[in-house]
């Protein structure tokens, strides 16, 4: 929103319910299978606020080549409302592509996340640790 320290709140499409306040910009996506990248990925950093499964969606060449560490948010609300997935869909369609989902906070596997908290988690690569 105009004048807040924090820059986040992006939303996919106006449609989306942009709260009143928020600054309109458009901005180019693009799929990280497109992005011609030198090197080896070996770590990812996503912050999309329940996009998860549509930039995996555009990763899958990446994450099959580069098995990279992903380092994610688990926000069962913004799940629903941005990609129309549960938690256990987004664990379930990671580990499809190879990957374990670990809580940071207790470190250990998870199939599901029920709260409406949101979770911090690393998705691992398979039979990695």
């Amino acid at each position: 929103a105009a004048g807040s320290q924090n820059s986040g709140g992006s939303f996919l499409a106006e449609s989306a319910g942009v709260p009143s306040g928020h600054e309109m910009r458009t901005v180019p996506v693009s799929r990280l299978d497109d992005v011609v990248l030198g090197e080896r990925v070996s770590l990812v950093k996503i912050d999309v606020e329940g996009a998860e499964p549509l930039v995996f969606d555009g990763a899958r060449r990446l994450l099959k080549r580069d098995t990279p560490w992903i380092l994610s948010e688990i926000n069962a609300v913004q799940l629903r409302r941005v990609s129309g997935v549960t938690p256990r869909e987004l664990i379930q369609l990671m580990k499809g592509l190879g990957y374990d989902c670990i809580a940071l906070e207790g470190s250990q596997v998870i199939e599901d996340h029920a709260s409406e908290t949101v979770c911090s988690v690393v998705f691992r690569p398979s039979g990695r640790s």
